[in-house]
């Protein structure tokens, strides 16, 4: 009987405070709902109350007031570092104002081939070989697979140019006996 006796003081108890606590809770609500600050950002009501030292009506602006600032052409570009790549070229990456990235491979000293460049425009990618002596090919990534590091050789076949032979240094002793023999 004690335990029984026990058990339903316990649970008036409890009972008790927990009706406490939610009216004290619908208490908060209704201030909060009257447009009382409360200082937390938000109420149970789904209305922003500001904090203070904000503008409330800073966050109801439209586009039409908005300033808006032009770039010189000159900075519409953003450049990322360059860095060394094989064959004596320079890789470096590049964004346009479109968002589109240019990844460019420049060769410094090759005979035929200027640069180059993939262009990636959201999920799609062109891929472009400029030639020195002006001429612009189009090619398809399955043909260069890693452009960062092709061999040059490699990039002239797959866009159908025959690549120069490379100017091979004479061994010292042969042009010695040619100045000899004059």
């Amino acid at each position: 009987m004690k335990k029984i006796a026990f058990i339903l003081i316990l649970a008036f108890c409890w009972a008790g405070c927990s009706s406490s606590a939610d009216s004290a809770h619908d208490k908060n609500s209704v201030n909060a709902g009257n447009g009382a600050n409360t200082g937390e950002g938000s109420n149970t009501t789904g209305q922003m109350v500001p904090y203070n030292g904000v503008d409330p009506e800073a966050f109801n602006g439209n586009t039409s007031n908005v300033r808006v600032v032009e770039v010189p052409e000159e900075k519409q570009k953003t450049k990322f570092d360059s860095r060394p790549a094989p064959d004596q070229s320079e890789f470096s990456t590049t964004m346009n104002k479109k968002g589109e990235v240019l990844e460019t491979r420049t060769f410094k000293d090759h005979p035929q081939i200027l640069k180059i460049e993939r262009k990636t425009a959201g999920k799609e990618n062109s891929l472009k070989v400029y030639l020195k002596n002006g001429k612009v090919y189009d090619l398809s990534e399955e043909k260069v697979p890693n452009f960062r590091v092709a061999a040059p050789q490699n990039i002239l076949i797959a866009i159908g140019v025959t690549p120069k032979p490379e100017a091979k240094p004479k061994p010292e002793g042969e042009t010695e006996k040619k100045k000899e023999g004059q």
